[in-house]
């Protein structure tokens, strides 16, 4: 009777959206897992929705907003208190998945998207759905905070008492791909104090606009000495764009796409200078100058050459330490305990998986064009995968030193 108030419950919310009414992400992801109740001792399974096929059709033109470029400032502040941090090696943040937790978990305290967002300042401009790669979002919460599962579309579950088969049902319903891997959390990372949880899994091996079908080990000038790695080759159809005083270049290379304005892409940034100084030096000002360069950019023939990168967390990591060091406290107060009306205790995690690689066998094209002008990848660079047009979060956004 539950999941059927649940399901009834979703499909009312769902018919009462007027048409072209942005609808938050993170609803729309919780949706897809609903709520888990606690009755008669059992925990109920719920199964999660699979998400949107970027294999359809594509179209090779995207639409200029009006007005300037905005960039989201966050996803830059996240990625700089990351690389401050990680004093070596590669760096990779997610930037719209944690945003999305902290505006579901700010929800829940009755504050709107839109004021979160300018009170924290977050972008609550959602992505479109075609962007996402497989992507769960999850809030759980301690019974004893008493959150309705059908109003909130949080899993309640005794955490306190029993911590194994909340762990177990946690990572059940949270892993992006549960066939591939459905560990998403370990023993260590649930304590029985906690009284929230938010977590986010992310899959993702993106499908180009253009195909990339050659890879051959080259030299990466990396500050270590030139190791060679895995490179991908590419005779295409790309925007490429440069600074005036040659401080970088850079280029914008589109995703496989099923609607008119989706304009995801990924953008790789060379600087000029030290990789790490550049990332501290940036602004979202000058991303977004960046950003205007590569959209006004005619498309032209480019040999590209690009590091296939396989990018993880390294399992799930909780990115609220990082939060509170960049002055940012996501977690709603508690209904209950001896910390009532203080921020609740607990995590958000998340974790990823990011393989920009090759495009499939069946997909053929050139790696070289006699004549084009050539951007290899082959030193550190700076970059992001997201829509290319709006102040959305990025997907992803991370530093490569060393491939």
């Amino acid at each position: 009777q539950a999941e059927t108030q649940a399901e009834t419950q979703a499909e009312a919310q769902a018919e009462t959206q007027t048409e072209g009414q942005a609808f938050p992400l993170w609803r729309m992801a919780l949706l897809g897992v609903m709520a888990g109740l606690l009755a008669a001792g059992a925990l109920m399974l719920i199964l999660t929705e699979r998400p949107a096929d970027l294999s359809g059709e594509t179209r090779a033109t995207i639409t200029m907003p009006e007005g300037a470029i905005k960039t989201d400032a966050f996803s830059l502040r996240l990625l700089q208190q990351a690389a401050a941090e990680e004093t070596e090696g590669n760096v990779t943040v997610t930037p719209a998945a944690v945003t999305e937790l902290i505006l579901a978990m700010q929800a829940l305290d009755g504050h709107d998207a839109e004021e979160s967002a300018e009170r924290l300042h977050l972008s609550p401009t959602p992505l479109a759905v075609a962007t996402l790669p497989a992507l769960n979002l999850q809030l759980f919460a301690d019974a004893d905070q008493g959150f309705d599962p059908v109003e909130t579309l949080v899993m309640s579950l005794p955490l306190k008492s029993d911590t194994q088969r909340c762990l177990s049902l946690i990572n059940r319903v949270s892993a992006a791909d549960a066939a591939t891997d459905s560990l998403v959390l370990t023993d260590s990372q649930l304590s029985p104090d906690a009284q929230m949880l938010a977590v986010a899994d992310m899959q993702w091996a993106p499908t180009w606009l253009h195909p990339i079908s050659e890879l051959e080990t080259l030299p990466f000038r990396s500050e270590g000495g030139r190791p060679k790695v895995p490179m991908m080759k590419s005779a295409a159809s790309y925007r490429m764009a440069e600074a005036e005083d040659g401080s970088w270049r850079a280029v914008a290379l589109f995703m496989r796409r099923e609607t008119e304005h989706d304009s995801t892409c990924f953008v790789a940034v060379e600087p000029r200078g030290t990789l790490m100084n550049f990332v501290r030096g940036m602004t979202p000002e000058k991303l977004s100058t960046i950003r205007e360069a590569l959209l006004k950019a005619p498309e032209q023939w480019v040999n590209l050459q690009l590091p296939e990168l396989h990018l993880s967390s390294g399992g799930a990591r909780d990115m609220l330490p990082l939060l509170h060091r960049m002055g940012i406290t996501p977690m709603p107060l508690s209904r209950s305990g001896e910390n009532k009306d203080q921020a609740m205790r607990g995590a958000l995690y998340v974790r990823f998986r990011l393989d920009i690689q090759r495009s499939a066998a069946t997909d053929t094209a050139p790696s070289e064009q006699a004549g084009a002008p050539q951007f290899a990848l082959d030193s550190p660079f700076l970059w992001w995968i997201g829509d290319a047009t709006s102040d959305a979060p990025f997907l992803f956004m991370g530093a490569v030193a060393a491939p």
